[in-house]
């Protein structure tokens, strides 16, 4: 068969994926944007072609390779919002579960193309000549030479199709998918390197940084509760009302005596880029999952300096332990045991998710079990609340809006209801056992409310435009409740969830705080959303919000940039790099 023929068939196959994509998404492409997109699929033609016994089985081959991946982008528009990034690939694994909370379906949609691709291939494949093997070989090593040293190609690129730091929608759509997605990966390579010591001094010096190897303690050390809520909100919809408040009574009459504010770095979803913030006390600024390639050795976070102290640390979290590759982060971070799925009788079930008040009772038991003479760090992330927020027939649905909400806001708003009834439950039934112990709540951040964020537009919070530097900073925030014995001592607080470490540190009276660099004595001012691939906002000295792109030239934006890639460094060097930044003054000297 003609290659010729080939090259019009991809051309074919492109076109249908595009068009498939806008009629789903709404998401189009520029006119020339289609140009390297087909550039692409010829490439592919013509690596393929030579390993390939019929030729004309390429077209078959050529289809299923665009169902996928113009599925896959489909799938993360219509959900996340945001095309598909080189990222996401790290975590394929945790993507793939959250398919499954959506629907089934959509996995077997997923994964239906992409298994008869690979059959088709291994059906059809062929072993070339010698001297097709020779010019794949040299073909090969070009790709490696510009993989290798990508600094160069990216910015040739970027100055042909542009670039925006934070709009990667348009990104896409100017680019294509597959050279949005090459230019990307480069980008995050880049984004990877290592920062060399006097880059890492620098930073250090920039946000005044002094690490602390050794922590000492105050005179008492009593139990700790870090409990963060799956989905957890205080739903502000002015376009419907409720026929009763989402939240149970006993929840509200503590809110009532304790609630604050707590600034997320995601929305609707990637749990576990806030946990990064919440155990190590960093702004998130790296693109992507950072619990996936982002933590290399054991860190200076939370459960590792409590260790110090004397603690027992445990995480409890009723879902599979690969889920966001906790089992292998959470040791790191400082946790002595994560308790996951299979330590928990599976008695109360909301679906595949466990009822918050059963993990709750069984996670109070194993903590009961444990040695009494030390004091204890316990880490609860719950599940119940999560996509999908099914309820089984022991938790009826009692919520609903005038008008009527898309099905998938109802569900969560129902969910919440019991959500927000077992904590309140929960927290009175530790404060009778445990008085004098220190009990931090916070959800982990807003819930996805449908396509599109239907449930949101409907509800009369989410415009057709572009959202405000103040809407996205109230995006972001989530409820944050703290209690020891009858001190609710983050009550009308608003920090960024890099700052809570301090504040439970503060709370607790111990000394030397390993995390005042993100003090907790002041309200939040920045809020960083790199894992949104939004602009951060910050909230400046006039009380107004503001986006700080890079670049930026006023003054206020101007040291927050530098502060941004100060971070950016610091993290890199502590949790993936050598560790540079932990060496104290004296034993550098």
């Amino acid at each position: 068969m003609s290659t010729i023929i080939l090259f019009f068939t991809a051309a074919i196959w492109a076109y249908v994926g595009h068009l498939a994509t806008f009629q789903w998404t709404g998401l189009g492409l520029t006119r020339w944007s289609y140009i390297p997109d087909l550039a692409a699929l010829i490439l592919l033609v013509i690596i393929r072609q030579p390993f390939c016994r019929r030729r004309g089985w390429l077209i078959i081959e050529q289809g299923l390779l665009a169902t996928y991946f113009y599925l896959s982008q489909i799938i993360k528009l219509r959900f996340f919002g945001w095309p598909l990034m080189p990222s996401d690939f790290s975590a394929a694994a945790s993507f793939w579960r959250i398919l499954g909370d959506i629907n089934p379906w959509w996995q077997i949609a997923l994964i239906g193309p992409l298994v008869l691709w690979l059959s088709l291939i291994i059906i059809n494949w062929r072993w070339p000549r010698p001297q097709i093997w020779f010019r794949l070989g040299l073909a090969s090593l070009v790709l490696i030479t510009i993989f290798q040293y990508p600094a160069r190609p990216l910015a040739a690129l970027d100055k042909l199709f542009g670039n925006s730091y934070w709009d990667q929608k348009t990104n896409y759509a100017q680019r294509g998918p597959w050279l949005y997605l090459l230019q990307e990966s480069w980008r995050q390579q880049l984004a990877f390197q290592l920062p060399s010591r006097i880059e890492v001094e620098q930073a250090a010096a920039q946000l005044d940084y002094r690490p602390i190897s050794t922590v000492t303690t105050g005179s008492s050390t009593p139990n700790i509760y870090f409990i963060v809520v799956e989905s957890l909100w205080q739903p502000d919809l002015p376009a419907v009302q409720f026929n009763r408040s989402p939240w149970a009574d006993n929840w509200q009459q503590q809110a009532n005596l304790g609630l604050g504010q707590a600034l997320s770095p995601t929305f609707g979803g990637k749990t576990a880029n806030a946990e990064f913030e919440l155990l190590c006390g960093w702004p998130n600024v790296q693109a992507g999952m950072i619990f996936n390639g982002g933590i290399k050795q054991s860190v200076p976070c939370l459960p590792n300096y409590l260790k110090q102290l004397g603690y027992r640390t445990v995480a409890f979290h009723a879902n599979v332990p690969a889920f966001w590759n906790r089992h292998n982060i959470y040791p790191l971070l400082g946790f002595d045991h994560f308790y996951s799925l299979a330590d928990y009788r599976q008695d109360d079930m909301n679906d595949e998710f466990m009822a918050d008040s059963s993990f709750y009772q069984q996670t109070l038991d194993k903590i009961k079990a444990q040695d009494q003479s030390q004091p204890s760090f316990n880490y609860l992330l719950t599940y119940s609340n999560h996509l999908g927020y099914p309820l089984n027939a022991n938790r009826p649905a009692i919520i609903s809006t005038t008008p009527a909400i898309a099905a998938v806001a109802e569900r969560y708003f129902n969910s919440l209801y019991y959500t927000t009834k077992e904590l309140a439950e929960f927290l009175e039934q530790l404060h009778q056992i445990d008085p004098a112990a220190v009990v931090m709540v916070v959800g982990d951040h807003w819930p996805f409310l449908g396509d599109d964020n239907i449930g949101y537009r409907q509800g009369g919070w989410w415009p057709d435009g572009q959202l405000s530097a103040q809407q996205i900073w109230q995006r972001s925030i989530t409820p944050l409740w703290a209690r020891q014995a009858n001190d609710y001592w983050l009550k009308d607080r608003q920090l960024a969830f890099y700052q809570l470490p301090d504040a439970l540190w503060q709370q607790l009276g111990f000394g030397n705080s390993p995390f005042a660099t993100w003090s907790a004595s002041l309200n939040a001012n920045w809020r960083p959303l790199d894992s949104l691939g939004e602009p951060g906002v910050i909230k400046n000295q006039e009380g107004d919000y503001q986006f700080c792109y890079p670049g930026a030239n006023d003054d206020q934006c101007s040291i927050i940039n530098h502060q941004h890639q100060a971070t950016r460094t610091l993290i890199l060097d502590i949790f993936r790099g050598r560790q540079d930044s932990q060496i104290s003054i004296d034993e550098a000297g």
